[in-house]
Order: structure tokens, then C-alpha cells, then sequence
């Protein structure tokens, strides 16, 4: 019976524009049956990163508020010992009061 295999495509080498190898692989799979294929990365110097935090403001995440709070400036200090293009955002959202996102049962409405 055939088995599932992978095929890597293309001959590119890590660089400072290349980081990831390889970018192209051909799956042939077959069902129940695994296929396995290896990537090798590399992070370019100087390469900008960009971080995005989203946080969840209901009650039930407030004790993390309060530690995304202190840790900001680590995160944006981390990402500049990585390179100096870097840059962090916040957003935050609060979940709908309403079925199916929540139980709505009136005690657990109270925070």
C-alpha cells in the first residue's frame, strides 16, 4: 500500500533574506498516514519584529492585566536584544455577556 511521504522543492540556502528552508514542500498523503518533513530557520540580524498583545480585559484575566502591565517595557527590552527594529502594540477585548460566549447563569454574571 502506498505510504505518506514529503517532498522538499527547491535548492535555496539561509541567508539574511532567507530565512526559512525549505519554503516549498510537496505533501502526498495518504489517510492515517503520517508524513514527516524537517524546516531549518534561521533569524536574519536586524530582521524588524513586530508584537502584537491582545488581552482579554474581563474580571477573570485581571491578575494578568496586572502582570502584562509591569511587563511591557521587559518585552519591548527583549525584542530590542533581538534587533533594533522592533515594535509592540496592545489591544484588548472583553468577551459578549451572552450565550453561547458566557454562562449566563446570574451568579456568574456578578463579575
Amino acid at each position: 500500500s502506498p505510504k505518506s511521504r514529503s517532498i522538499p522543492r527547491g535548492n535555496q540556502r539561509l541567508s539574511n533574506v532567507v530565512q526559512l528552508i525549505p519554503k516549498d514542500i510537496l505533501l502526498e498523503l495518504r489517510p492515517g498516514e503520517p508524513a514527516n518533513f524537517s524546516v531549518t530557520f534561521r533569524r536574519a540580524s536586524g530582521y524588524p519584529v513586530d508584537m502584537y498583545y491582545l488581552m482579554d480585559l474581563s474580571y477573570s484575566m485581571n491578575d494578568d492585566l496586572a502582570n502584562v502591565k509591569k511587563l511591557g517595557n521587559d518585552l519591548l527590552a527583549a525584542l530590542r536584544s533581538i534587533t533594533q527594529s522592533a515594535r509592540i502594540g496592545f489591544g484588548s477585548f472583553v468577551d459578549k455577556t451572552v450565550l453561547p460566549f458566557v454562562n449566563t447563569h446570574p451568579a456568574k454574571l456578578q463579575n
